[in-house]
């Protein structure tokens, strides 16, 4: 239980580290960092995701949009603005 409490405290720091300093190196980790199944760490990633505007990361955001609720669910949120700004194109 600790080891796993230790794995989501790194992940959630580095998707958020990540997303502070969004850069376009950074894409493919917060595309991988946004599908994790825990939900605290794919929040940390999307608004970095957003930041970066990479089209690569429309899909996957797109995906777990679905995933959360089709945007209803309270925890979508951190999702909905970067997946909008993706969509809109910048």
């Amino acid at each position: 239980l600790q080891i796993q409490a230790d794995k989501t405290a790194k992940y959630q720091l580095v998707a958020t580290v990540l997303s502070r300093h969004a850069e376009s190196k950074y894409t493919d980790a917060l595309i991988k960092l946004l599908g994790d199944s825990d939900s605290e760490i794919s929040e940390q990633a999307a608004p970095g995701l957003g930041k970066i505007g990479d089209q690569n990361a429309r899909g996957p955001l797109l995906e777990k949009l679905k995933g959360a609720d089709g945007g209803r669910h309270a925890g979508s949120r951190p999702i909905i603005k970067p997946t909008r700004s993706l969509c809109r194109g910048g």
